[in-house]
């Protein structure tokens, strides 16, 4: 851990565990964080309450202000300044209530020195970004309706989103407009196509996804684009074969839910089971009836199943249905 200056020296650590110790509640602490010129804790620095410890809460600020682009005055101020230039002065030790009060008196509207929210909010260290703040809603408001009444800005936008979206593939753009995870799935889809003459809802249903999501990329088909031959694709999303496809969604023929037919969840619920009998103790179709407590009828479409090489254990939809299996693939 790097050496940090604290005005109150190793004290205030000591204090604070001493207090902790014998509480019976979590205790928190009002710290300020500020420059050894700063001497008006009403108006400079930052202002804050944890229950982690100042020290700690400390380095969490200053990861945050290294690894993640947040537009916040005192993050910024932590760029600008090195970690040792920075006094951390534990103010008090109390209940969260307390520690509120206290925050609030000290900041008790936002933009006071590095706090941007008004203190004792009740979310000790979240603060409020300064393009979320009203003056700069109106700023960016104002200045976006200035620019579209204006033509040749206009042009000059919608000219350069057309080019984008001429040159840009859509498994390539940007934005959350684009299903990039269906994009993804578009040479898989390609291969069943081709390989088992599939339709759409077919398709989308072996894969266990949403078939409106898959409908532009469908048109894609129709349209002679083959997601194989594109370099650009392949480049990001490459493509399984058929039978690496094959091994991960399970046999083609077995894609239909046969336990979602009235009647036959109770035997598919305890596939796992029936499959160790079939596959470890060779059951025939009565001992898995007996085995499940269903009719010999119930029981026969899961042995045909087991003996046509069905494995539950490698069927993505029945670990979905009956082991809360969550499907990322």
């Amino acid at each position: 851990m790097r050496k940090l200056k604290y005005q109150t020296s190793i004290r205030s650590e000591e204090i604070v565990e001493k207090v902790k110790s014998k509480a019976t509640e979590t205790v928190f602490e009002v710290y300020w964080i500020h420059l050894e010129e700063h001497t008006d804790i009403t108006t400079q620095g930052y202002v804050g309450i944890t229950c982690q410890g100042s020290r700690t809460r400390f380095y969490k600020h200053l990861s945050d202000a290294r690894n993640k682009n947040y537009d916040y005055m005192f993050h910024k101020a932590l760029r600008k300044y090195q970690d040792s230039e920075m006094i951390v002065d534990t103010i008090c030790i109390s209940n969260e209530h307390y520690a509120k009060e206290l925050e609030y008196k000290l900041r008790p509207r936002d933009f006071i020195g590095w706090n941007t929210a008004t203190g004792g909010s009740g979310n000790p260290g979240k603060l409020i970004e300064v393009t979320s703040t009203p003056e700069f809603a109106k700023q960016r408001s104002d200045y976006m309706l200035n620019a579209w009444q204006d033509e040749e800005y206009t042009k000059k936008m919608l000219d350069s989103r057309r080019a984008y979206y001429e040159e840009t593939p859509p498994w390539r753009r940007d934005g959350e407009s684009v299903n990039h995870f269906a994009w993804g799935l578009a040479g898989t889809c390609y291969v069943l196509k081709e390989n088992l003459n599939w339709g759409k809802g077919k398709i989308c249903n072996y894969l266990m996804v949403n078939n409106g999501s898959f409908c532009r990329i469908f048109d894609y088909f129709l349209d002679g684009w083959n997601p194989l031959e594109d370099e650009d694709y392949q480049s990001l999303y490459p493509t399984s074969s058929y039978e690496e496809i094959i091994e991960v969604y399970g046999e083609p023929s077995h894609y239909h839910l046969s336990w979602q037919r009235s009647g036959s969840s109770d035997v598919w619920r305890v596939a796992d089971d029936l499959y160790e009998a079939f596959h470890n103790k060779s059951y025939g179709v009565k001992d898995l009836a007996n085995l499940a407590g269903v009719t010999w009828h119930q029981a026969h479409k899961i042995h045909r199943r087991f003996k046509n090489g069905w494995n539950p254990y490698k069927d993505l939809r029945w670990l979905t249905e009956f082991k809360g299996y969550v499907h990322e693939y």
